[in-house]
């Protein structure tokens, strides 16, 4: 055995060095070994100080930590005979630290020892190096000394020869078990490549030895399938590589769920969702059932990784039960959803039924025809928003006719479908194929059995059976459109509340209507009459008025007056005097409008009352007097002012008066002078106002008055008003 020392101290170092060689004359002989320690310089800088001694003895080396800094198994690769070999510490494989006092052991399986060198990665820097091929007799070769530069073997590449699993599938984490090769060094990197995508870095990877790295995970999240290359590195950036050597593969699919999850044979059904995961675009779907041909799903739309939509063509012998739907991938990789679909046999048709109607008042027997009746279906009639009436005492004729009765007591009027269900569930309907009716209605009486026309007239009307959304109608059609009622209330079966509103409504005898919403109608024949004879006038107020003012109608009386009717006053020779804001209130009265008799000449004229259809009023006894009576002139209250001086001009003078009418003149003259007022403005019968100028040269004294109305009439008063 041969011990080598070596420190990075250049003293300690020569020393150590000539004890060596001491130490190699002694033992050559006894033992056919021979080693011989080199040692070299410590580079500058913060590098590590080391003494060590390096022992061989067969096929095995020894590494004594004999003083200096302490270091860690990732820092440092120990190669031997060139390549980097794996040291243990106490028999414990990195990592490791090595301090003082500490040994590292390596046992060579492929012969003896002939260099050993330890280098500190993080600087690429020869910490030590032993040569123990010197032997045989001679001198032994000089000892380098601690400043002698050694020259640094290249250690071999990697090469990797296998992965254990070689393969995962993509999104999912893998386990990596081991990667077989050689040359690994402690502190070696894994990863997978592949052209045109991102590394997949191998992390928590173990260099176990040369030739085998264990332990580590793989995170295949988003990785692209196919075949990846695995690549090794070592801290001295050399690396191999084993091309294909890993497979990406996508997740076989898995299926979860159908919608909706069954059929009937010989349809189309058309899957809105299967849902699941790992689908892929081009995934195929089928239907499966070992006892039967598979069905292949159509128009496949892969909409998500997790639900695809297709549609099933059902052939008419499809075998009736439960069956597998399978996806299968383009990687042929495929996922089951085990008995969740049933194809059904085909459901019962109904195509008729006899009696197709009945009154809701009593129960019906039917006869229903179609296909596929089993025995024991069931029977009813439906309709959305009530209860099923079901049929009793139903009977199985054949596969295409069955019997039965409904109590259609209870029964709500309308249309109803028809549905027969097998015992299997399966049902088939006739739409709207049956009407419950509700008994016709009856009208026998209205309350107003006239109306005039033009005018609305409230009824109540009697008869049985009306329903709540009857419609009634005044019916004539010789004389008319219907006239179809308003604000229609069922009070109760036996009567009806409404209005009817006769503007434009032709005069003649019409009947009473009421429709139910079942359509069934009730007739009252000739109930009601509609009237549009000639007004007639029996009482005026007022009957007399005065000439040149206007007159309020406070009323007129009679019959047959119609809304929009026109009043006027008519005397043979003259033009009407027609009524303003007139206000027809009732077929019977008239109660406002106003008469302006201005201009009117006096004398005896008559009420006259004219419908909207051009009828009117003949009677000339309803007469109305305008009256034109000859002005006073009284002699209080005074003219006011009732004075004034020569020269005055534009004086406004109010006078008292009666039976004035507007249009009248006023004159005043006194002596020689004669004034004429202007802007004269009548107010009232007893008030008016006018305007003088008095000329400068005018008669002084009192001055008489004249009116004179518009039909000539006139009065004078003396002493009127005085000029100063």
């Amino acid at each position: 055995m041969l011990h080598l020392k070596y420190s990075t101290q250049p003293e300690s170092a020569v020393s150590e060095v000539i004890g060596s060689i001491l130490l190699v004359s002694v033992v050559v002989l006894a033992v056919a070994i021979i080693g011989v320690a080199l040692t070299s310089q410590a580079p500058p800088g913060k590098l590590p100080a080391v003494s060590a001694v390096i022992s061989s003895s067969g096929n095995q080396v020894s590494l004594y930590h004999d003083g200096g800094d302490t270091l860690v198994s990732s820092e440092i690769s120990i190669l031997v005979n060139g390549n980097p070999v794996p040291f243990t510490k106490s028999g414990s494989p990195a990592p490791w630290t090595w301090s003082v006092g500490d040994t590292l052991s390596y046992t060579s399986s492929s012969g003896t020892p002939q260099t050993v060198r330890i280098v500190y990665i993080p600087a690429s820097y020869t910490i030590a190096l032993a040569d123990f091929t010197y032997g045989g007799s001679g001198a032994a070769p000089s000892p380098l000394t601690p400043s002698t530069t050694l020259p640094t073997p290249t250690p071999s590449a990697p090469s990797v020869s296998g992965i254990t699993p070689s393969g995962g599938n993509a999104g999912t984490t893998v386990g990596i078990t081991s990667i077989a090769g050689a040359n690994f060094v402690s502190g070696a990197t894994v990863k997978l490549t592949r052209s045109g995508y991102a590394d997949i870095l191998v992390s928590g990877v173990t260099v176990s030895s040369p030739t085998q790295i264990t332990g580590g995970t793989v995170n295949l999240a988003g990785a692209a399938a196919g075949q990846w290359n695995v690549v090794v590195t070592n801290p001295d950036l050399q690396s191999g590589s084993l091309s294909n050597g890993f497979t990406v593969t996508n997740p076989a699919p898995a299926v979860s769920g159908i919608t909706p999850p069954a059929a009937t044979r010989g349809t189309t059904v058309s899957i809105t969702n299967l849902a699941g995961t790992g689908f892929l675009s081009g995934a195929t779907v089928r239907l499966n059932r070992t006892d039967s041909t598979a069905i292949p799903a159509t128009s496949v739309v892969m909409v998500s990784a997790t639900q695809i939509t297709c549609d099933f063509n059902l052939p008419a012998g499809s075998t009736v039960g439960i069956w597998d739907v399978i996806v299968t991938n383009p990687d042929m990789q495929s996922g089951a959803l085990e008995d969740r679909f049933t194809i059904l046999a085909a459901g019962p048709g109904v195509t008729a039924i006899s009696p197709n109607s009945s009154l809701q008042t009593t129960p019906v027997s039917v006869l229903v025809a179609g296909s596929g009746f089993q025995s024991g279906a069931g029977l009813a009639l439906k309709r959305t928003g009530f209860s099923d009436i079901p049929a009793t005492g139903v009977v199985f004729g054949s596969s295409n006719l069955i019997t039965g009765s409904f109590n259609l007591m209870a029964a709500t009027p309308g249309l109803w479908d028809v549905v027969v269900t097998n015992t299997d569930g399966q049902y088939g309907t006739l739409a709207k194929g049956f009407e419950v009716r509700s008994p016709k209605p009856t009208v026998t009486a209205i309350t107003n059995t006239t109306g005039v026309r033009g005018w609305t007239v409230v009824e109540q009307i009697t008869g049985t059976n009306f329903r709540s959304g009857a419609v009634v109608r005044l019916v004539n059609a010789s004389t008319g459109p219907d006239i179809i009622a308003a604000n229609v209330v069922v009070v109760s079966p036996t009567q009806i509340t409404c209005s009817f509103d006769l503007a434009g409504a032709h005069a003649g005898r019409r009947n009473v209507t009421v429709t139910n919403p079942s359509s069934d109608i009730g007739v009252g024949q000739n109930l009601f009459m509609v009237t549009s004879n000639a007004p007639t006038l029996t009482a005026r107020n007022p009957t007399s008025g005065n000439r040149g003012w206007p007159v309020t109608i406070l009323s007129l009386t009679g019959t047959g007056f119609q809304p929009g009717a026109t009043v006027l006053l008519r005397r043979t020779g003259y033009p009407d005097v027609v009524a303003t804001g007139v206000n027809v209130a009732t077929p019977t009265s008239i109660n406002a409008g106003s008469l302006n008799l201005l201009g009117v000449p006096a004398g005896t004229w008559y009420y006259v009352v004219i419908n909207t259809d051009g009828q009117a009023s003949t009677s000339t006894s309803r007469t109305f007097t305008v009256n034109s009576l000859t002005p006073t002139i009284p002699s209080t209250p005074a003219f006011s002012p009732s004075t004034a001086g020569r020269g005055t001009t534009g004086l406004t003078i109010t006078a008292p008066g009666s039976y004035l009418q507007p249009g009248m003149a006023v004159v005043l003259t006194g002596g020689s002078t004669t004034i004429t007022a202007y802007n004269v403005n009548v107010a009232s019968p007893a008030s008016v106002t006018f305007t003088i100028d008095i000329p400068a040269g005018a008669t002084t004294g009192w001055y008489t008055a004249r009116y004179t109305n518009t039909d000539g009439r006139t009065v004078t008063r003396t002493s009127r008003f005085q000029v100063t």
